[in-house]
């Protein structure tokens, strides 16, 4: 694909960049590594085996690895592209960081697993740096795509024949399965990472995460469109709290989900397993929110009102299934694990067997 192809510039920033984060990363290792083994040792404190951990890194990498393969932009006009095919005749700088970025990362955050309190100052800051790049490559990648969504939709909306509501054409570039894929693998990475570093806070760290990233699900989910008035193509975007009335059932699940996980930790036995079976519904909710303001959630009504000729629903979904899955897949695991913890924390002490009394000593004559 040639409209997102790398530029020399672009070839060689990424390529520098990709080199000197790998060899600081393995630099960094190495001297933390030596350092360590200067140290005298000390006994690392007992922990429990990080099975859930292991088990998200499986999902990450497995994420990760078909993020590359499938389509991961789709141009209209145009056709869809693997990571590797968008960059045309190019040489295929981005695929190339992603793969060894990518491949690092599950490295460096595997090896933590296997030993979390002795490697965490070891491996650990080698992994934060991977994944920092990793996040600024998607990025980056998120930016020239919508770049480009933005150049096709002024070319070509005007030849759209105008419809009374939004038209059934298409005009713009979207990110598809292979981004959100790799987004989702870069995020299960770093989330291990942040939690392996984070012990023995890490149940305060992963609740506090949660609903920070759900909270971001609130004022994002709504209508957007590529709109043409007086000539010029302009991105129209309705928010829920813009669209009003049943729409805002959305932003009300959504706090009300991010409220329970914080105070699932903190409430009282009875309560906790209430707010615990409520949080672990998060699907229904979510589902139901969106049932109940659908009709509101695609703004078409407002289009006309506001002198906009003509207006395709800019393509793709990458951005509303990130939004809608997220809190749908995390609450409920997250809820479980805050029940978990605070139920073990909680739970009363049983004595062990008491050691049978000391025989009398008999003095020697």
């Amino acid at each position: 694909m040639d409209d997102l192809a790398p530029s020399d510039t672009e070839a060689t920033v990424v390529t520098v960049l990709t080199g000197a984060g790998v060899l600081l990363a393995l630099a960094l290792l190495a001297t933390l590594a030596v350092l360590r083994r200067r140290r005298r040792p000390v006994a690392p404190p007992p922990g429990r085996p990080a099975l859930g951990l292991a088990f998200l890194t499986v999902i990450a990498t497995v994420l990760l690895f078909f993020g590359g393969r499938i389509p991961f932009v789709d141009a209209h006009p145009g056709d869809s592209a693997t990571l590797f095919e968008l960059h045309g005749r190019q040489a295929p700088v981005y695929w190339i960081a992603y793969l060894i970025g990518g491949g690092l990362l599950v490295v460096l955050v595997t090896a933590l697993l296997k030993s979390p309190a002795t490697l965490r100052w070891v491996v650990g800051p080698p992994a934060a740096l991977v994944a920092a790049l990793m996040i600024l490559l998607m990025a980056a990648l998120r930016v020239k795509i919508s770049q480009l969504d933005e150049r096709l939709a002024a070319a070509h909306l005007p030849e759209i024949r105008p419809t009374p509501e939004a038209s059934d054409g298409a005009a713009g570039a979207y990110a598809m399965g292979g981004w959100i894929l790799g987004v989702l693998g870069v995020a299960l990475l770093a989330m291990v990472l942040v939690l392996l570093l984070a012990r023995p806070h890490d149940l305060v760290v992963l609740v506090a995460v949660t609903a920070g990233v759900t909270m971001l699900s609130a004022p994002h989910l709504g209508a957007d469109y590529w709109g043409l008035r007086d000539g010029r193509a302009e991105r129209v975007s309705y928010s829920a709290f813009e669209l009003g009335d049943r729409a805002l059932a959305w932003p009300a699940v959504i706090t009300l989900l991010a409220a329970l996980v914080v105070a699932i930790p903190f409430l009282p036995k009875w309560f906790r397993g209430v707010a615990t079976s409520a949080a672990v519904l998060a699907p229904v909710w979510i589902g139901l929110a969106l049932a109940f303001a659908a009709d509101l959630l695609d703004g078409a009504q407002r289009l006309d009102a506001d002198g906009y000729t003509v207006a395709v629903s800019r393509g793709g979904s990458a951005g509303a299934f990130l939004y809608v899955a997220t809190p749908a897949l995390v609450v409920p695991i997250v809820a479980l694990r805050a029940w978990s913890v605070s139920r073990r924390r909680t739970a009363p002490t049983v004595a062990g067997p008491v050691a049978p009394a000391a025989a009398p000593v008999e003095l020697a004559g």
